[in-house]
């Protein structure tokens, strides 16, 4: 299960079963109440003034009005045309948390910044359907977080609990709902951080200085911390405390198949009040994968090594089991661990056979010379590349993409690596590498300069249904974007960027190119690499 599947399924869940929302408290009717980094706490008690004692009152809090009917007794409701403007103070620290009760559509909160009228925000806010989305924005521009489409309906006419915490210093963000983690992340830009706009409650200021998706509800006792909150504490303002239900822990673990990379993990389930969602495995201490069930392996490992492995139950609403007993194990010095899923691979060994299908390229201008595995396709930057057809295999809306590149000067503009026009596929942009869909705003930047004259591995993974597009790096994620498809007429290319005619020709070298019908998730992504660049062909 990919991650981002991992938290849709934790937060269906979460609001199908809805079991804390009454439970939520107010900050003083917890240990926070004198927490001396609580900057700003707006009770909403007929007023939008700062009880923290930090005299940190809202500077403008026009067409607002109170209520006394809701779960605290007070709050604020915001009517799609109001909003709540924290003092200019609130975007100087380097660590925080804030945390609210609310329900409604729009957006809850935005912090203030100077660079595109971006930052960092929390949204709700219904499209054609009720989804929740959280993201965050870094600096060079990239946006990290998530969306999770096709709620219940109802989502949004209940109170949740709503904490987000930011480590600006360690570019590190997480978001929890009613005091259960939906997200975290952490990234590889700069996290931007307001230093001119004032953090606005309930709307977004655009750089027009308009306000837009102006908030339309409820919202009760809003808390401001000068530094992130520990999961205690966020579950304690939830009034979510420790569920004496977590699952039992996994017996009889034990190693079946071993690959130099990957031991098989067998196993007795154990029982859960609330289901098994997923398993944590763990080797020398260290978390390496999940999975979803026995007889699966965990992977990332090192050949002809020697490891101690356990693993931990997780339920539906991120409760955890102990850990199970411990094996010892050492994997296989050689064979390497299979990838499944694969549609068709490419070895390029002086040809363009398809190694696992019968998908085979026709090439066109191309040369062949010593690759990252034995020979590699070499690309003249004009009239080479390598058509692969267009078989219903490839014409995939949720699957990966990824080969290996070497280049010290693919040309100017765009030119296509592996490209599916219309669909999906990988591009550098002035050397930069991109992933792409054909949709505005269509292109992911990794703001990466790959023409350095040395062998990268990249990946595109890509899901029209959860809309998202993830591009790697060297089996490290570098970008996350949307992702839609338009058309699946074209067929799929190697080294330029349409399948007739000669069109953004890339210059370089390519290897290893292979196409998956599945999301990949990152240990699978990584489990790629470090295969290939040890020099193991996938199949």
């Amino acid at each position: 299960m990919g991650l981002k599947e991992l938290h849709r399924r934790r937060l269906q869940d979460l609001v199908l079963v809805n079991p804390y929302i009454l439970t939520a408290k107010k900050v003083e009717e917890t240990s926070l109440a004198t927490d001396p980094d609580l900057w700003i706490h707006y009770k909403f008690d007929g007023n939008t003034l700062d009880s923290s004692g930090n005299t940190n009152d809202s500077v403008v809090a026009p067409n607002t009005s109170y209520v006394t009917n809701n779960v605290f007794g007070r709050g604020v409701f915001l009517n799609g045309t109001a909003r709540i403007e924290l003092p200019a103070s609130s975007n100087r620290v380097e660590e925080m948390a804030i945390h609210f009760v609310a329900k409604g559509t729009g957006r809850l909160f935005t912090g203030g910044t100077d660079f595109i009228g971006g930052g960092w925000n929390l949204q709700l806010f219904p499209v054609s359907k009720t989804y929740l989305k959280i993201y965050m924005t870094t600096n060079p521009l990239n946006s990290y977080g998530g969306e999770f489409p096709t709620l219940p309906a109802n989502y949004t006419d209940n109170f949740y609990s709503y904490c987000l915490n930011i480590d600006f210093k360690n570019n590190t963000f997480s978001f929890w709902l009613n005091g259960i983690l939906i997200d975290s992340y952490t990234v590889t830009e700069n996290l931007l951080r307001g230093t001119s706009q004032e953090s606005q409650i309930g709307t977004r200021r655009a750089n027009s200085g308009t306000y837009e998706n102006l908030f339309n509800g409820e919202i009760l006792d809003f808390a401001y911390f000068k530094r992130g909150l520990k999961e205690t504490e966020i579950k304690e303002l939830a009034g979510n405390t420790e569920d004496p239900n977590n699952p039992n822990a996994v017996t009889n673990l034990s190693i079946g198949t071993k690959y130099a990379t990957a031991l098989q993990l067998n196993f007795t389930p154990p029982s859960s009040v609330n289901g098994i969602d997923f398993y944590e495995c763990y080797a020398n201490g260290i978390k390496k994968n999940d999975i979803t069930a026995s007889g699966v392996y965990i992977t990332g490992l090192n050949p002809d090594t020697t490891y101690t492995i356990t693993v931990k139950a997780v339920d539906i609403f991120y409760n955890k089991s102990e850990f199970s007993n411990w094996v010892s194990e050492t994997t296989n010095a050689t064979e390497p661990y299979p990838i499944s899923d694969i549609i068709s691979y490419y070895k390029l060994e002086e040809n363009a056979v398809d190694s696992n299908n019968i998908n085979n390229g026709i090439p066109t201008a191309i040369t062949y010379s010593a690759g990252k595995i034995g020979n590699a396709a070499s690309f003249n930057g004009s009239t080479s590349f390598i058509n692969v057809g267009n078989a219903n295999l490839f014409k995939i809306s949720t699957g990966t993409i990824s080969c290996w590149i070497k280049t010290a000067n693919a040309g100017s503009g765009y030119r296509g690596i592996m490209i599916k026009q219309g669909a999906y596929g990988m591009f550098l942009k002035n050397n930069n590498l991109i992933g792409f869909y054909w949709i505005a705003p269509s292109e992911i930047a990794t703001n990466v300069n790959l023409a350095d004259n040395m062998w990268h591995h990249v990946a595109m993974t890509f899901d029209s249904i959860a809309e998202e597009t993830k591009v790697y790096i060297d089996g490290i994620l570098k970008a996350t974007g949307m992702f839609v498809i338009s058309s699946q007429t074209k067929a799929l290319v190697l080294g330029q960027g349409t399948d007739s005619g000669s069109l953004q020709n890339f210059a370089g070298l390519i290897d290893g190119p292979a196409v998956f019908d599945k999301v990949l998730s990152q240990s699978e992504i990584t489990e790629v690499f470090n295969m290939q660049n040890a020099g193991n062909e996938l199949i």
